[in-house]
C-alpha cells in the first residue's frame, strides 16, 4: 500500500445521512438494490443503537493501531471510522481511550473489521461499536499504514466521505454521490411497507400480497392433502438409495423462470469467449433467484456442464445481463456475471471485456438502441465503455475483415473505447500503493486498470512464460503456487478472502517471442487462459509502462508508445494504455481494444428443474 494521509476529503450531506440512519440500515440496503451491505461478521457491541455518519478510514497492518490514531487528527462531527487491516486480525486494537479521543471530537462511532477491548467501558460511554471480534489482546504502533484511501470490509469497497448507516441489522455503506437517490428510494420502500403492514394486520396472508401463488404454480409446487401424501410416501421403496452430495439431485429447487416457460436468451461470441446474453427484465430481479436460474440454465455444477447451455471452461461460462441505463452518459447497463462450471458460484466480482463486444450488437438487437456506438455502463466497476461497430436503423452487421487471435476467420470489428476502469475492484491503479511487492517470496506488481492481476515473471516461478495451456495446467506444482500466490496478493490488495471469487487473475510474463510488446500466461485463476482477457490485458500492458514494475524490464517498449501488442498462447491482442507517470500515483489518460463479436443463436433456454 502506498503510506498516505489524505486530507480535506468531500464527504456526504450529513443532513442526508442523519434521514437514512433514521430509516435504518436494511431499509437502505433493499432501496439500493441489496448493496452496500457489510457482512454479517460486524456485529454491534450494544443493542438498540442505531446511527449514521461520513466515513473515515484506516488501513491498517495485524496488531498495530498506528494508522487510528492518525486518523483521529482526519476526524471531525459526524464522522465514523471505518476501520480494516490488510490481512485478517482478531486484536483487540481499539479500546476506551481511543473512543475518548474520538468522541471529544465528535466521532459518532466506529466500524473495525478486526477486535476491540474495553467493552463495558465502551458500553458505558455509548460509544457505538461494530466490530468483527472481541479481544484482550493488545496492539502496537509500529507500522505506518493509510488513512482516507477506499477499503474492502465485508467484501465491499468504502471511501472516504461515503454515508455509513449502523444499527442491529448490521452496517451498510451508501457512496457519497448516491445518498439522495438512496433516501429517496429508501422513504418509497417505507411507504410500500406501511401499506404492507396493514394489510397483513387485517388477515391478508403474503402469498396473496405479493402474488406468490402463481410463483409456486409456475415452479411446479402443487398442493397434496395429508392423506394422498402418506399414501405416495408409503409407495417408496424404503431402501431407496439417497443421493450423494453434490448430485444434481441435491440443488436447492430452482427458484427461477420455471423450465416449461423457458428464458428469453441470445448466445452469442464477444472477442475470444462466449456467452449468454439476456434483458436484465427477462430474469428475476432478486439477485439471489437470479443466480440460481443461471446455475440451472448454464448447467452448474458439473465439469461437463452437459444439462445446460455452458460450454465446461469458464470462458464459456459466462453471462452477461442488458438493460438500459439511467445514466446520462451511458445507453445501457452491463452486469457481467461468471458462472462457476464445476461449482455453485455465480460471481459479480470483476467486469468481462471479451463479452463487452457483444453488449452494443446485443442492445441494437433487443432494441435498446438504434444504431452505434452504443455507451456502456460496466455496473460490476461503475465505469464507461463506448462500443463502436457496424450498425444502422435497428440492423447489425457482423460480417467483415478483421481478424483477432483465438478466432477462426474474420468478422467487423468492435472497437471499445474505455473511461473510469482504473481501480475497477480495488479502488486504486496500483491496489497495494506500490509499483511492487514481494507476496510469497515473489516480486509481483498488483495493478486494476478495468481487472485485478498480479504480474509475476515466469522466470520467478521457474517457467520460460512459452509453455503451452495443456503444459500448464498439466503442471500441478505450478498451479498450487499460483493459488497460494493469488490469495495472499487479494488480501493485499484489499479483495478480502478470494479463494471463492475470480479475481484477481495471475498473468505470468516473459520477453516477447513473436515480435510483440510483452508475452503472456494467464490463470483465470485456477485454469489457464487460452488466450487472455480483454481488460487483464490492458492492465498487463498499463503495469509494463511503469518504471520499477514487474515486466517493465521484459517488456520491448519504445518511449511514449500507447498501443501494445500483447503476445498469449493462442496469438495477439492489441490493446491501448495511456497513463501519467509525473503523477503520482500515476493515473490512466485512456485505454482501449478491438475485438469481433457474433450472434449464434437467439431463441429460449429451458433450464433444469
Amino acid at each position: 500500500m502506498r503510506n498516505v494521509i489524505v486530507t480535506g476529503v468531500p464527504r456526504a450531506d450529513l443532513a442526508i445521512v442523519d434521514q437514512l440512519a433514521g430509516l435504518g440500515a436494511a431499509t437502505v440496503h433493499e432501496a439500493i438494490g441489496r448493496a452496500g451491505y457489510l457482512g454479517p461478521g460486524l456485529r454491534p457491541i450494544a443493542e438498540g443503537v442505531r446511527t449514521g455518519g461520513t466515513a473515515v478510514t484506516a488501513l491498517c497492518w495485524p496488531g498495530d493501531n498506528l494508522m487510528i490514531h492518525a486518523a483521529a487528527e482526519q476526524c471531525q462531527a459526524g464522522d465514523l471510522l471505518v476501520v480494516t487491516t490488510t490481512s485478517p486480525c482478531a486484536d483487540g486494537m481499539f479500546g476506551e481511550l481511543l473512543a475518548t479521543s474520538l468522541a471529544a471530537r465528535g466521532v459518532r462511532g466506529l466500524v473495525i473489521e478486526a477486535g476491540i477491548r474495553d467493552v463495558a467501558e465502551l458500553r458505558a460511554m455509548g460509544f457505538p461499536v461494530w466490530s468483527a471480534a472481541v479481544s484482550a489482546q493488545g496492539t502496537v504502533k509500529e507500522t505506518p499504514g493509510a488513512v482516507n484511501v477506499p477499503v474492502s470490509v465485508g467484501g465491499q469497497i468504502v471511501r472516504p466521505g461515503d454515508a455509513i448507516i449502523a444499527d442491529d441489522d448490521g452496517v451498510v455503506c451508501v457512496p457519497r454521490g448516491e445518498v439522495t437517490a438512496a433516501l429517496s428510494a429508501a422513504r418509497a420502500r417505507v411507504a410500500k411497507e406501511e401499506q404492507a403492514r396493514r394489510d397483513l394486520a387485517g388477515g391478508q396472508l403474503g402469498l396473496d400480497l405479493y402474488g406468490l401463488r402463481a410463483k409456486l404454480a409456475a415452479r411446479g409446487v402443487e398442493y397434496v392433502g395429508a392423506g394422498d401424501y402418506a399414501a405416495r410416501s408409503e409407495d417408496r421403496k424404503p431402501d431407496a438409495p439417497r443421493p450423494k452430495s453434490g448430485d444434481a439431485a441435491t440443488l436447492p429447487p430452482l427458484s427461477g423462470a420455471g423450465s416449461s416457460t423457458g428464458v428469453r436468451c441470445m448466445l452469442m461470441r464477444g472477442g475470444t469467449s462466449k456467452g449468454a446474453y439476456f434483458l436484465a427484465a427477462d430474469l428475476p430481479k432478486d439477485p439471489a433467484e437470479r443466480d440460481d436460474l443461471l446455475l440451472h440454465i448454464m448447467g452448474s455444477p458439473d465439469p461437463r456442464q452437459v444439462d445446460g447451455i455452458g460450454g465446461a471452461h469458464p470462458l464459456t461460462s459466462k453471462v452477461a445481463v442488458i438493460s438500459r441505463s439511467a445514466r446520462e452518459d451511458a445507453d445501457v447497463d452491463y452486469l457481467f456475471l461468471q458462472v462457476g462450471v464445476e461449482q455453485a458460484t455465480v460471481s459479480d466480482r470483476q467486469n468481462c471485456g471479451n463479452l463487452l463486444a457483444g453488449v452494443g450488437p446485443f442492445a441494437v438487437e433487443r432494441g435498446l438502441v438504434r444504431s452505434a456506438p452504443v455507451r456502456i455502463h460496466m455496473v460490476n466497476s461503475g465505469s464507461v465503455a463506448t462500443a463502436s461497430f457496424p450498425a444502422t436503423d435497428g440492423v447489425v452487421d457482423y460480417d467483415g475483415d478483421t481478424a483477432i487471435s483465438g478466432v477462426p476467420g474474420t468478422a467487423a470489428a468492435v472497437v471499445l473505447g474505455f473511461a473510469g476502469t482504473e481501480g475497477s475492484a480495488t479502488g486504486a491503479l496500483l491496489a497495494t500503493g506500490r509499483v511492487a511487492d514481494v507476496v510469497d517470496g515473489l516480486s509481483v506488481t498488483c495493478v486494476d486498470n478495468g481487472m485485478p492481476v498480479v504480474v509475476v515473471a515466469a522466470a520467478d516461478l521457474g517457467r520460460t512464460g512459452y509453455e503451452t495451456v495443456a503444459e500448464l495446467e498439466a503442471d500441478e506444482e505450478l498451479g498450487h503456487r499460483v493459488q497460494a500466490l493469488r490469495l495472499a496478493a487479494g488480501r493485499l490488495m484489499g479483495l478480502g478472502d478470494v479463494s471463492a471469487a475470480s479475481v484477481p487473475k495471475v498473468s505470468l510474463v516473459a520477453a516477447p517471442a513473436d515480435g510483440g510488446t510483452i508475452c503472456t500466461r494467464t490463470f483465470i485463476p485456477v485454469r489457464v487462459h487460452e488466450s487472455i482477457g480483454v481488460l487483464g490485458a490492458v492492465s498487463v500492458a498499463t503495469a509494463t509502462v511503469l518504471h520499477g514494475a514487474v515486466g517493465h524490464d521484459l517488456a520491448a517498449i519504445k518511449p511514449g508508445q500507447t498501443r501494445f501488442d500483447v503476445e498469449h498462447p493462442t496469438g495477439h491482442l492489441q490493446v491501448e494504455a495511456e497513463v501519467d507517470q509525473a503523477s503520482q500515483p500515476p493515473k490512466v489518460i485512456r485505454s482501449g481494444v478491438v475485438r469481433t463479436a457474433r450472434k449464434l443463436y437467439d431463441g429460449t433456454v429451458f433450464p433444469r428443474r
